[in-house]
């Protein structure tokens, strides 16, 4: 009985150093043979070293068993339907493209595709031992993709699921929803478990022994465990709510990663939310993220930014740290993989980016642009002429931060960012490296690919650019997730009810994720604010700015 007990102590002992490395990432980068190459596919596959014990305490997931848990709650019957068809279906519920090429992979790339793009996962093992059984299985978690890589539309605005640019924000992404129904589902099988490890064999008859054996020695007890904890203090996954379709929390996410919020309390004041943006040209961002919260140490003059090698690299080190509330990296060894962070700056900064789809008049476009130039360069910068390009870059951006007084956009994300969180940022190892700073604004945004990065303002809660200028007409509530483009207003497609302000998708509209209902009267989803620009604006006016802002 002793050495039993022994042995199970040293088993138990051993899941403190489960560690792994995401398939393919390293037999594709031998394949690659430029920087952009490469760059493309860490942003694809990379876990920046998150496959570890530590991850699994909050958001890498033992893939097998969190799947087998929200098909058997949700029904899926393995005797009756293939599960490799029922899990795919799932995923794309949750706003994950699954089978889907890339439209921009750089030229000559030849790489192994993921399952599902936006998820990393990868073989977690315990080191070899003569006296302990070697432990071992399936973790996952989500990848840079997950949230910046979107599909493309056809010329009627049909989303195009097969077909995806990266760096381009996937809108119909439900983190909230995913993380919920693993809640669920773990919640099932707490009191099931025979029934589960059985289930749990159909669903993956592939799974190896020593998975299998892990998954019953190991993580069926940590699961109970965690479980029965987060039913009685929370009853749901976090202690702060994701969001929905489209939205983040990234900063819950960190405070939670940071020890400043806890499973012990329901945290219903963090509402900063943010929708997911397009990430192109953010090499000439002086800091990072919709308020400017990361500041590179070292200042490069605002006119040098796009083409300086130090403020590119500063940049990157501080993208590093974003896995630390994405993937619950911890943050000694997020900061060890700067290199991978830099080439994916290479790659995005040469990256095709995806043409409006549909037709654009240049002529009224011209006009648009003059709009633009006399209206709103001054904050979101100023793109290469038409008469040279029909695709306009990004020549220089000012970096203009906008105090909230004149803006008048939802103040929440602002106010979650308290100067507590500033300082452990600082004081922590990312304090190294970049500088926190509290704000009472926002920075305003680069405006690149913006007609496919609905919904807009920084918490997604504008369904189209028409909209935006018109803020009389912005729907108190409305459908998002799975949507077609709206070719005319430019963004979400939607009819609109004049009784109770709230839009739906037109009847005959099959989504292809899962929709929800936003709704802008609850905490940190206003749709108020930057409605100063266009209230001298004419009708004409507006069209030809929209017609102007297809085209960048």
């Amino acid at each position: 009985m002793k050495k039993l007990f022994l042995l199970v102590l040293l088993i138990f002992l051993g899941t403190s150093c489960l560690k792994g490395k995401p398939e393919f990432v390293s037999s594709n980068i031998d394949r690659a043979t430029t920087d952009e190459q490469k760059g493309a596919i860490y942003f694809l596959q990379s876990d920046f070293g998150a496959l570890r014990q530590h991850g699994m305490k909050s958001n890498i997931l033992p893939f097998k068993i969190a799947n087998a848990a929200i098909l058997m709650m949700k029904g899926h019957d393995p005797d009756k339907e293939n599960s490799r068809r029922a899990l795919n279906r799932m995923y794309r519920s949750y706003g994950l493209l699954v089978d889907a090429n890339v439209a921009n992979l750089p030229l000559g790339t030849t790489m192994k595709k993921s399952e599902y793009l936006g998820l990393f996962k990868g073989k977690l093992s315990s080191a070899r031992s003569k006296h302990v059984p070697r432990l071992e299985t399936e973790g996952s978690g989500f990848s840079c993709v997950a949230c910046h890589g979107g599909l493309s539309y056809d010329p009627t605005g049909k989303p195009l699921v097969n077909k995806v640019y990266l760096g381009v924000p996937n809108t119909s992404l439900n983190i909230e929803k995913y993380t919920n129904d693993v809640y669920k589902g773990f919640l099932k099988i707490v009191d099931k478990k025979k029934e589960f490890l059985s289930y749990l064999k159909k669903v993956f008859p592939e799974m190896s022994k020593r998975e299998y054996r892990t998954v019953k020695m190991i993580f069926k007890k940590e699961i109970v465990k965690k479980v029965l904890s987060l039913k009685k203090n929370l009853d749901r996954q976090s202690p702060a709510s994701n969001g929905g379709a489209g939205l983040t929390n990234g900063v819950a996410a960190l405070k939670f990663q940071l020890g400043l919020i806890s499973n012990k309390h329901n945290e219903e004041n963090e509402t900063g939310f943010t929708s997911i943006p397009a990430i192109f040209d953010r090499n000439f961002r002086s800091s990072l993220l919709y308020d400017g919260l990361y500041e590179p140490l070292v200042f490069v003059d605002n006119k040098d930014l796009a083409n300086s090698t130090e403020h590119i690299d500063q940049l990157a080190r501080i993208t590093t740290f974003f896995t630390v509330p994405s993937s619950a990296n911890k943050i000694s060894v997020a900061q060890h993989h700067f290199d991978k962070s830099k080439k994916i700056f290479q790659y995005l900064k040469t990256a095709k980016r995806p043409k409006f789809p549909g037709r654009i008049d240049y002529n009224i476009a011209k006009h648009g642009e003059k709009i633009f130039l006399n209206k709103c360069s001054s904050c979101h910068g100023v793109y290469s002429s038409l008469d040279n390009n029909l695709t306009p870059k990004l020549v220089s951006f000012p970096n203009k931060f906008v105090e909230y007084s004149e803006i008048g956009t939802d103040a929440s994300r602002l106010d979650v960012i308290d100067n507590q969180l500033v300082e452990t940022i600082n004081d922590s190892l990312m304090g190294k490296y970049l500088n926190a700073v509290k704000r009472d604004g926002y920075i305003a945004p680069i405006l690149t690919n913006l007609w496919i990065t609905a919904p807009y303002l920084h918490n997604g809660s504008v369904p189209t650019l028409w909209g935006m200028m018109n803020p009389d007409q912005r729907p108190k509530k409305f459908l998002v997730g799975g949507h077609a483009l709206d070719m005319n207003k430019v963004g979400v497609l939607s009819t609109v009810s004049n009784v109770d302000k709230s839009s739906t998708y037109k009847n005959n509209y099959i989504p292809w994720a899962s929709p929800e209902m936003y709704n802008t009267e609850l905490e940190g989803r206003s749709n108020k604010g930057h409605e100063k620009p266009f209230d001298l604006m004419t009708r004409k006016e507006k069209l030809d700015l929209i017609e102007y802002l297809k085209t960048i």
